[in-house]
């Protein structure tokens, strides 16, 4: 659920809740829940007289994806991690997903969803009264109803909530001051957190707490709040002086309005167990949400874990994804009609398990120990949405889902929510498991 305001993925978020209301912004009501939460959900379908499924995620089998086909010819080239691996064709996806338990909600602008827990429960937003599009309160939505995670705010400035991540114990979300103005280029951001164990929610940092202004630039690209055991992961752009560099920030989860530590330049932090992988190094290119190297933090030190080059110096980091058995990082070019590459690997880099080549210009995914499912975002050209199997290489088509193609994978289970949008009317999410 970023929030910026261009096409990218982040900038897709602010224009969602603009769309819910303002007559200008309608036709924009599916390009992207301005960040997930534009494209407001609603009505609970009826639950599917299905048994309800083992929630286990099964082992990643590294050696058991098929491997006769020649190793990937990328149009770039990675130093310091294997690249020698399969390449598999979104496009040639073998079948359509079928989602045991499925149930849907949205289509009514009341909920939108952004991460699944589990097959019954879902992250996302949601409001008693639509029209008002300050009136959004982050919330858990099951086939039950909705339960709130925080009070309905009653500041001057409304912060909407966006997209976050996490597991049934612990949430992490980005949320992002509403305003009235579409062109706007800055995002006063604040990531918050909610914990099972206590029941509360707080304020783990703000972009005023950080640079001390509201107007801090939106960071290029898709930007979603992650987190490990003791630490939430975000970007930022970073004011240095008279000028602006995006940063990787760490906050403590149990500390509340902090400024937060900046780890590294870069964008696109992933946790993974005691820290953080992320990108940094900005393409020459120029483009903001490209970038040249993959970095590890530690929880003290950072090292480069690879490198990026290609003949023309288009090609870059456009996403970093981790679970505790993979990695996966998308690759793409300034020129968007080049398409993406996604690379899985261990969780060491030791091996590269798997390349998939798919037509849009960025990509937004979600990993879990056992697939990988992803789609276009806001991109309106690139509506398809797919899943890839690490046991057995199994790509599966989750479907279309016009201008806010965005399925997501739960953490530690085969749960999912892929979006259904024609373009026109808000979002339908079907939930279920994948098999």
């Amino acid at each position: 659920m970023p929030r910026h305001f261009t096409d990218d993925e982040g900038t897709a978020r602010h224009r969602r809740a603009l769309i819910a209301v303002l007559v200008a912004v309608l036709a924009l009501a599916c390009v992207g829940v301005g960040a997930l939460l534009a494209l407001h959900g609603g009505q609970q379908g009826e639950e599917a007289p299905v048994e309800e499924p083992d929630d286990a995620v099964p082992e990643p089998e590294t050696d058991d994806v098929p491997t006769e086909q020649p190793a990937a010819d990328l149009p770039f080239s990675l130093d310091g991690v294997t690249a020698d691996a399969p390449l598999v064709e979104a496009a040639d996806a073998a079948r359509p997903a079928e989602l045991a338990g499925e149930w849907t909600f949205g289509g009514d602008y009341a909920q939108i969803g952004s991460y699944p827990l589990d097959g019954r429960t879902v992250f996302g937003s949601a409001t008693d009264t639509p029209d008002d599009i300050s009136s959004y309160r982050a919330a858990l939505i099951s086939p039950d109803g909705v339960t709130y995670l925080e009070d309905r705010q009653t500041d001057e400035a409304y912060f909407e909530p966006q997209d976050g991540t996490g597991t049934a114990e612990r949430l992490v979300w980005r949320s992002s001051e509403l305003t009235l103005l579409p062109a706007s280029t800055s995002d006063n951001w604040r990531v918050q957190t909610w914990d099972a164990a206590s029941g509360e929610t707080v304020v783990l940092g703000s972009a005023e707490l950080l640079n001390g202004t509201p107007d801090t630039p939106a960071v290029g690209g898709e930007v979603v709040p992650t987190c490990n055991e003791t630490h939430a992961f975000f970007s930022s752009c970073l004011a240095e002086g008279d000028s602006w560099s995006p940063a990787v920030l760490a906050f403590d989860l149990s500390k509340a309005e902090q400024k937060g530590e900046v780890i590294g330049t870069g964008n696109y932090p992933a946790a993974i167990e005691g820290g953080a992988l992320w990108a940094s190094a900005q393409v020459q290119a120029g483009d903001g949400t490209l970038f040249g190297s993959l970095e590890q933090w530690d929880g003290g030190d950072s090292e480069s874990v690879f490198s990026v080059t290609s003949d023309d110096g288009s090609w870059g980091i456009s996403g970093v994804w981790a679970s505790d058995g993979r990695r996966v990082v998308s690759f793409s070019s300034t020129d968007s009609s080049q398409g993406s590459y996604i690379g899985i690997w261990d969780e060491g880099f030791e091996s590269c398990l798997a390349w998939v080549r798919t037509p849009a210009s960025r990509v937004i995914a979600s990993v879990n120990e056992g697939w990988v499912v992803w789609g276009a975002g806001s991109e309106l050209d690139n509506p398809g949405m797919y899943a890839f199997g690490f046991a057995d290489g199994t790509m599966l088509d989750l479907g279309s889902s016009v201008g806010y193609s965005r399925p997501l994978i739960a953490s530690d289970s085969n749960a999912v929510i892929v979006p259904e949008c024609d373009g026109q009317n808000a979002a339908v999410f079907h939930v279920g498991e994948l098999g």
